[in-house]
């Protein structure tokens, strides 16, 4: 019975993968794109509570982007210094709250206002190369069953892939940033150009 239910548990996995592969690779908007994937994370454990944070360096800080049943308010912040997102993408394992690793300690008891809200349980960094991206925050499991080992492994894939879809999205993001300021020097420089011409000509027909 047990086997039977790891191998249907493998299964809607893989399924949730590939939803999430679809999901992410979109051009929709973004706000929603990581919302149906925090969604896709947590039916497939499955958890009541969730939520995801993305790191944003201006703001120093952990800034929500998607909340499921956590209760948490819209843009909230958690502070976070360079060191301690160093040390975050350092993690190779999921961190378990209730026994934090060496180095995440203060973080958590600083941060202690908005996981005690949100009865985190569990919170998976997500990494892409060299950097934090942001990190997902996740509750108890519906039938108050602990996370087994095979859980964790499904949820650090599942972050990779949400992990690589952000970074994907921020660069697409800051691509069209870029092309409207392009495109807008060039409307600029195409006026100064018709400008220049315009007093060209005025020029010819004053000599």
């Amino acid at each position: 019975m047990t086997e039977e239910r790891s191998l249907k548990n493998l299964l809607f996995s893989i399924s949730t993968l590939e939803d999430l592969r679809e999901v992410l690779s979109s051009r929709s908007h973004f706000q929603e794109n990581i919302r149906m994937s925090l969604f896709s994370l947590m039916g497939s454990m499955p958890v009541s509570k969730g939520a995801i944070f993305l790191y944003n360096r201006r703001r120093r800080g952990l800034v929500l982007e998607a909340c499921r049943g956590a209760g948490l308010p819209e843009g909230m912040r958690i502070p976070l210094t360079s060191k301690t997102a160093e040390v975050l993408r350092r993690q190779e394992r999921i961190i378990m709250v209730a026994r934090p690793p060496r180095g995440l300690a203060t973080f958590l008891g600083e941060a202690s206002y908005v996981l005690d809200r949100a009865q985190t349980v569990l919170l998976v960094p997500l990494k892409f190369g060299d950097g934090l991206e942001g990190l997902i925050s996740l509750g108890p499991r519906f039938n108050g069953e602990a996370y087994t080992e095979s859980d964790l492994e499904i949820l650090k894939v599942m972050a990779n892939y949400i992990a690589i879809g952000i970074h994907n999205q921020g660069l697409m993001r800051n691509l069209e940033r870029t092309n409207r300021k392009l495109r807008k020097q060039v409307a600029e420089n195409q006026q100064l150009y018709t400008n220049l011409e315009s007093i060209y000509n005025d020029t010819i027909k004053a000599l």
